[in-house]
């Protein structure tokens, strides 16, 4: 969220990697990704 605020125009989304099983989007616009779904 910081650097969200520190540079607005380039950053273009924001995501943390998790160990969960299901990836949601929260409202913060920040996308929650399991890292099980980023590679085989």
């Amino acid at each position: 969220m910081w650097l969200r605020r520190q540079l607005p125009d380039r950053v273009l989304d924001t995501m943390v990697i998790n160990t969960g099983e299901y990836p949601y989007r929260k409202n913060d616009r920040v996308a929650v990704i399991p890292l099980a779904l980023l590679g085989p």
